[in-house]
């Protein structure tokens, strides 16, 4: 019930998942690549400075403990996050993301003008 950090970190994860898309050089988009890859795609400079390294560290236990797959984890962490601000609505979820095979490709998440 607090739009913190955590909340606002947890929405960030959402996007710097999902736009690890690409149809011609691989990465799944939205399946929890950046949990389960996290070596990898946190070391690629759109990720290495924006403020998911923590929510990934705080969310990857939760993977085996409830027996999920990392992309139904990192979007019910959005969802759940995004409800908690002030004057947003609770967002529909749905479950059913198959577990990543493959670490996004770099270069697929921007990273701000100028860097």
């Amino acid at each position: 019930s607090e739009c913190g950090q955590e909340s606002r970190e947890a929405l960030r994860l959402t996007f710097h998942d999902a736009l690890g898309f690409s149809p011609t050089l691989g990465g799944g988009g939205a399946d929890g690549s950046i949990i389960t890859f996290s070596s990898t795609e946190l070391a690629y400079a759109a990720n290495a400075d924006s403020g998911v390294s923590d929510i990934v560290d705080n969310l990857t236990p939760f993977v085996s403990k409830y027996n999920v797959t990392p992309g139904d984890l990192v979007f019910f962490a959005g969802a759940v996050g995004f409800s908690n601000c002030a004057g947003a609505t609770q967002l529909q979820f749905l479950t059913g993301r198959p577990a990543p095979t493959a670490a996004s490709p770099d270069g697929l998440v921007s990273t701000p003008a100028g860097e």
